[in-house]
């Protein structure tokens, strides 16, 4: 009966009835617009007379207030209603199969719009909407609306959550919901923020609210039971058991680390969702942790790590096609494609022509590599839509292990990566100087007639005087002194063959997919170093004589557009294969380019069209523990104590100082003046010091003077000394000469863009057990080479030149890939409306679509 009396309701004929709201006290409009404004507080922020001049005819004065059914399921859009008192409920009825099932129920009170989310979502009504008993709406135009928007854009967000539903569409647990039942989640959820150790809720609480994480860490935990965790995007508070007659919780919940959650009335989600909450949650909290527990990649962890694992984990919900590793890209994460979810694989050959693309279906995981080495993807993975994934930064890997207080990346069973991995580690703890996602391509050294040049004393004395000898010792019966003579010579040799070999194996070229590094070096004596990154090589030639040609060896020069020009490397072994490599690595690097800039348009376009996804990268933003922190500040601190560097650092800006040696040499002159001054001025025990006190009365007033003159020349040099620096930061290096006071300022300065190579020297035995040289920049600019003269740990601060220069082209790269980007959008906008124009003017008046 009920159901008949609704659809009377709906059904019977609107009658062209003036709407005059209740408070209204004429025919002027202006006091429901008045009531519009008040009601509405998100209008507030604007202009009134702007927003009065479009409301003005919002109003809908021909909608019969009266009816109980504002709107139908299914009905196109062409109100809106605002409460202004009492409730309006709404809900969506859908049948499946033999049963009808109610969701995105909920009950709306006065400020709200009906209609709003279906208006940015949808072309027709998603719910019913009804009014209970002591309701008032005001009808508006969904054209007003519309204006409104148009007029003022970031009404959007103040009308409603957009924000919190973005993150929302992307978790797990409202995959089933669409994008209007999202925005009414996001009306009904709160966001609150814990610390670490705060506790959520206890075991035993009664269960009102359930919990979905947006960035963070919480545990689950119950006497005697294994204790759960949960990363981002994961669901908990859960109804599990009765207590007094009322749900509670089985565990309790609390932070881990820095957290943010979504909080919501469990029975109002429930209504929205339409489906049992606890089932479903558990459904996707299980397969999580049976998904993690199943990959062979976590083989060699324990039962324990495993289960921490999922803690670490993101997990999300894919609603569209989206690509999640770009190939050519730098990969820091492991993905895993949960079971039943789909995926597509793509890549490019090494002309840049696409492959054919491959479809996969979970249980699948991609990126490994990232967790044992920052390296570039070699496939593109595309998410399909609606898929499900799991994700795990490296970060939060390591912070894992600092938990468990062991290196989860050596445990790690990789596919078929492993043995090139271990070597590439190694390879890493040999060359402190390689940066993060750099990894060395070959490594040449001179040929084996350069061994056998440096060692030719230790080979002349073995074959001329120690093996004779020592034949001679054992089959002549030589006198006892031949021993100790053979002896020495032994240790000679020895000495001499492991120096030359230390010697051979310490000049090398190498290749990364980034530079190309020459090192020279004498061990205890002298270090020298050039670099160029591989984007400024121009060209590499290969000269080859007489002797080259039969022995297989040639001289190599690489050629960059620097100031000094060239890298060379004489008496090559294999120098065809060095040149094969860096010229296939300049290409490669050329394409990791081109994919990260399309990876930028990518995001870009997804923004501009409305389809970024925010998907948290990380779940730890802290720290482990405050012990590990206390921990962790013992060793920076005593690390301090042995630091030889003179530097202030800042995060964007880094200063360095010549070594504290050169200050050293320069204050030699005034430290000596000031201790013959001392001596004279208090050595009245020494007998000439007192005979000559005698002889010159004034001395003392001789020797305050010529003090106060060594003082002043000890603080001019140390002023000096400080002013002179090297610095650093995020777009330029500066050389900066400054005399004290007001005298003479040099300052110059170079874009890190155009720094084409680095050049280290360390030139004798004093400078390398100090730990201090010089490093030049050699630019392409006018104004020459750049050179930090006597820095301290040269070899760091070239690294930490070499990265900022990294960032800084990477940075420039990704600049022009966003102009271009944000150049498409308006090429397609354009050349629609263009198309739509032309389409209409030849008579074809379904182009475009209609107005409401």
């Amino acid at each position: 009966m009920a159901s008949t009396t609704e659809e009377n309701d709906r059904e019977r004929p609107r009658q062209p009835t003036s709407f005059v709201p209740a408070f209204q006290d004429s025919t002027d409009e202006t006091p429901s617009v008045n009531q519009i404004w008040e009601t509405l507080t998100a209008l507030q922020q604007f202009q009134r007379q702007d927003v009065f001049y479009i409301l003005n005819d919002a109003i809908d004065t021909e909608f019969d207030n009266s009816r109980r059914i504002l709107y139908s399921q299914g009905d196109p859009i062409d109100r809106l209603f605002l409460v202004v008192a009492g409730e309006v409920e709404e809900a969506r009825i859908e049948r499946r199969g033999d049963r009808q099932t109610t969701l995105l129920e909920r009950r709306v009170g006065p400020g709200k719009l009906l209609g709003l989310y279906d208006l940015f979502y949808s072309k027709e009504y998603s719910t019913r909407a009804k009014q209970l008993p002591g309701a008032s709406v005001i009808p508006l135009r969904a054209v007003a609306i519309d204006r409104l928007i148009y007029r003022f854009p970031e009404l959007r967000n103040a009308l409603a959550p957009l924000t919190a539903i973005e993150r929302l569409r992307t978790i797990p647990f409202l995959s089933r919901l669409n994008q209007v039942g999202l925005g009414f989640v996001a009306d009904a959820a709160e966001q609150l923020s814990w610390q670490a150790d705060d506790p959520i809720y206890r075991a035993g609480e009664r269960a009102t609210y359930l919990y979905l994480i947006n960035q963070g860490q919480v545990t689950l935990t119950r006497p005697e039971h294994p204790t759960h965790w949960l990363g981002n995007g994961a669901a908990f508070g859960f109804c599990e058991e009765e207590s007094d007659g009322a749900e509670a919780y089985l565990y309790g919940a609390m932070a881990t680390t820095q957290t943010t959650a979504f909080r919501i009335d469990a029975a109002a989600l429930a209504r929205i969702m339409g489906h049992e909450l606890t089932r479903w949650g558990n459904l996707l909290r299980n397969a999580v942790e049976r998904t993690l527990a199943a990959l062979p990649l976590f083989g060699a962890f324990s039962d324990e790590q495993r289960a921490m694992v999922a803690g670490f984990v993101s997990y999300y919900h894919i609603p569209i096609n989206h690509l999640i590793i770009q190939q050519g890209e730098l990969n820091d994460s492991l993905w895993v494609l949960m079971p039943g979810h789909e995926a597509r694989l793509h890549a490019l050959d090494r002309e840049g022509q696409a492959l054919q693309s491959t479809g996969v279906i979970g249980p699948a995981y991609f990126g490994e590599v990232a967790l044992r080495l920052e390296m570039p993807a070699d496939s593109t993975v595309e998410a399909e839509a609606n898929s499900h994934w799991l994700r795990l930064h490296v970060n939060d890997l390591d912070t894992l292990g600092m938990l468990v207080n062991e290196n989860l990346r050596r445990k790690l069973k990789l596919r078929d990566h492993d043995n090139a991995l271990m070597a590439n580690l190694e390879e890493r703890r040999q060359y402190a100087w390689l940066q993060a996602g750099e990894f060395i391509v070959d490594v040449c050294r001179r040929h084996w007639i350069v061994l056998l040049r440096m060692t030719w004393p230790a080979q002349l004395l073995f074959w001329s005087l120690f093996l004779p000898g020592t034949l001679w010792s054992i089959f002549a019966g030589a006198p006892g002194w031949t021993t100790w003579v053979l002896l020495v010579i032994g240790l000679i040799v020895v000495g001499q063959l492991a120096w030359g070999l230390l010697d051979y194996f310490n000049d090398y070229l190498i290749v990364t997919n980034r530079r190309v590094v020459r090192q020279e070096e004498v061990i205890l004596l002298r270090q020298w170093r050039q670099e160029a990154a591989l984007e400024h090589i121009q060209n590499v030639d290969i000269s080859t004589g007489f002797w080259g040609n039969l022995f297989g060896f040639g001289d190599l020069v690489i050629h960059t557009a620097g100031t000094a020009g060239a890298i060379g490397f004489d008496i090559v072994a294999n120098a065809s294969r060095i040149r094969k490599a860096i010229f296939a690595q300049r290409e490669q690097r050329q394409r990791n380019v081109l994919a990260e800039g399309k990876g930028v348009i990518q995001r870009l376009l997804e923004g501009r069209l409305g389809l970024r996804l925010q998907l948290p990268e990380q779940v730890y933003q802290g720290t482990p523990s405050q012990a590990q922190q206390q921990q962790w500040a013992r060793v920076r601190a005593l690390l301090s104590r042995f630091r030889r560097e003179t530097k202030e650092r800042s995060s964007s800006h880094i200063i360095w100082r010549k070594h504290w040696f050169i200050l050293l040499t320069h204050i030699s002159g005034p430290v000596m003046l000031l201790g013959v001054l001392l001596l004279l001025l208090f050595g009245q025990y020494l007998a000439w010091v007192s005979a000559l006190h005698q002889a010159f009365l004034a001395l003392d007033l001789l020797l305050a003077f010529f003090g106060l003159v060594a003082l002043g020349w000890l603080a001019w040099i140390v002023a000096d000394w400080r002013n002179d620096t090297y610095e650093v930061t995020n777009e330029l290096v500066v050389d900066v000469e400054k005399k004290p006071l007001f005298f003479s300022e040099v300052r110059r300065e170079a874009r890190l863009g155009d720094i084409e190579n680095i050049e280290v020297s360390v030139p004798t035995p004093l400078h390398y057990l100090l730990d201090f040289g010089n490093v030049r920049l050699q630019t392409a600019a006018q104004q020459g080479d750049f050179t930090f003269d006597w820095v301290p740990a040269p070899q760091d601060v070239a690294a930490e030149i070499q990265r900022r220069i990294g960032i800084s082209r990477r940075q420039q790269e990704l600049d022009r890939a966003r102009l271009r980007a944000q150049e498409l959008p308006d090429w397609f906008e354009l050349y629609d409306r263009l198309d739509d124009s032309q389409k209409r003017a030849m008579g074809n008046p379904s182009a475009g679509g209609g107005e409401r």
